[in-house]
């Protein structure tokens, strides 16, 4: 597995290393490969992603764009997409959730892959499905 974690905060709270390792064991017990490109941005840059390809003008927690075409990777290999999260609305959920920052991030982590590799919470069954995955996921990674 192959993850790129670009930066565009002037704090990483969440170091890229350590991004890179939380990638690695989600797509493990998923049993997948391939590439991820993860982004750390910041409040503005959340929001105007947000707002271009969802309509929501607001800031939020994490974005995922699935790539469409894996024409690069001929081999099991798969260029998954990215994922965009904003660290200050990770730490104020976590505030909010009165629980560690470090498990919201892995939580929104988890989140944003389970949305390249196809779920989604739109429809009921569809939420409840996609939300029993992740806490399973995560309470294996904690």
């Amino acid at each position: 597995m192959e993850c790129l974690v670009f930066s565009q905060v002037k704090e990483e709270i969440f170091k890229k290393e350590k991004i890179k390792k939380l990638v690695n064991l989600i797509f493990g017990k998923l049993k997948k490969n391939g590439l991820l490109s993860v982004h750390l941005v910041g409040e503005k840059r959340i929001k105007y992603l947000n707002k271009v390809y969802r309509g929501y003008d607001l800031v939020t927690d994490v974005l995922s764009f699935a790539t469409e075409d894996n024409v690069f990777f001929k081999k099991a290999e798969r260029d998954f997409g990215d994922i965009f999260i904003c660290q200050k609305q990770i730490i104020k959920q976590a505030r909010e959730l009165k629980i560690n920052v470090e498990e919201e991030m892995f939580r929104m982590m988890v989140h944003g892959i389970l949305h390249l590799l196809g779920h989604d919470h739109l429809k009921k069954e569809e939420a409840k499905k996609m939300f029993v995955t992740q806490e399973k996921l995560l309470k294996e990674l904690l």
